[in-house]
C-alpha cells in the first residue's frame, strides 16, 4: 500500500472520527503533486492565471475535494466552488464550507446550513524546530505554549515545542476558517487564546470582540489530530 492508498483510508474514516464530526459533515481529502491537473487549467480564475504551478495545483485539487464533500453531502449544485473577492470560496446557498492543504494534502469539508453553523478545517506540516521561536512570537499569547508542553499541568501528556506550536497554530486558523464567514474581517493570532484543554480538544477563548454575535469571551472547540508529520484540526458548530 502506497501513501496515497494511506492517506485516502484516513481521510476516508479515521480522519472524520479523530475531529469528532458528525454524520452531516462530509471530508474529502487527496494526495497531490504539482502538475496533477494540468489539464484542467482553463478552468482557473483570472487571479490565478499566473500562479506558481503549486499554487495552482493546491487550488484545483482543494476545489474537486470541495465538489466531492458537496455531493456526498447531499448537495444537487456540486460544482467545483468558485472564488469570490477575498479569495474564498464561494459556496452553494444554503451549504457552507472549507478547504486546506498543505505539504501535498488537499482537503475539503462542507455542511447543509440547516445542520451547521460554522465549519472551519486546517492541515499543517509540523514547524521545523529551527523556527518554532520566530513563528511562536506571531502565533502564541503568554503561557500557552506552556499549556500544550505541560510545563503548567505537570500530569498533562505535553508535547515537544514543535508539536504544540503546529496544533495551535492550526487551531487558530480553523477558528479564522470558520468565523470569517460571519465576521468578514481578518483577525490577529492574538485575538483568541487558549481558554482550556484536554488530547484531541482545545478551548479557544476570544479575547476582543469579532462581531457583534461573537464578542470578547465567546469560546469556541477546536477538535485535533496529530500525526507523524502533520496536525489536523476541525471546528464544528451544530445548528
Amino acid at each position: 500500500m502506497d501513501n496515497r492508498d494511506r492517506d485516502s483510508e484516513w481521510w476516508d474514516g479515521d480522519l472524520k472520527q479523530a475531529l469528532a464530526l458528525p454524520a452531516s459533515v462530509q471530508i474529502v481529502g487527496r494526495s497531490v503533486s504539482v502538475g496533477d491537473f494540468d489539464d484542467e487549467e482553463h478552468s482557473l480564475p483570472p487571479a490565478l492565471t499566473r500562479a506558481s504551478p503549486k499554487r495552482k495545483t493546491e487550488y484545483l485539487a482543494g476545489r474537486r475535494c470541495a465538489a466531492e464533500a458537496l455531493r456526498a453531502a447531499g448537495c444537487s449544485d456540486a460544482s467545483p466552488p468558485g472564488m469570490d473577492q477575498d479569495r474564498l470560496p464561494i459556496w452553494p446557498s444554503g451549504w457552507l464550507g472549507c478547504i486546506t492543504h498543505s505539504n501535498g494534502r488537499a482537503i475539503a469539508a462542507a455542511s447543509s446550513g440547516a445542520h451547521s453553523r460554522l465549519l472551519g478545517i486546517d492541515v499543517e506540516k509540523l514547524i521545523d524546530p529551527v523556527l518554532v521561536d520566530g513563528i511562536g512570537a506571531l502565533v502564541t499569547l503568554e503561557g500557552e505554549l506552556a499549556m500544550l508542553t505541560g510545563r503548567i499541568f505537570g500530569d498533562a501528556p505535553g508535547y515537544n515545542l514543535s508539536q504544540a506550536l503546529t496544533i495551535l497554530f492550526s487551531a487558530k486558523e480553523s477558528l479564522y476558517k470558520a468565523l470569517y464567514p460571519e465576521v468578514r474581517r481578518f483577525m490577529d493570532f492574538s485575538a483568541a487564546r487558549i481558554n482550556a484543554w484536554v488530547p484531541g480538544l482545545l478551548d479557544l477563548r476570544l479575547v476582543e470582540d469579532w462581531h457583534p454575535a461573537w464578542r470578547a469571551g465567546s469560546t469556541l472547540q477546536v477538535r485535533y489530530a496529530l500525526r507523524a508529520d502533520c496536525v489536523y484540526t476541525s471546528l464544528h458548530l451544530p445548528r
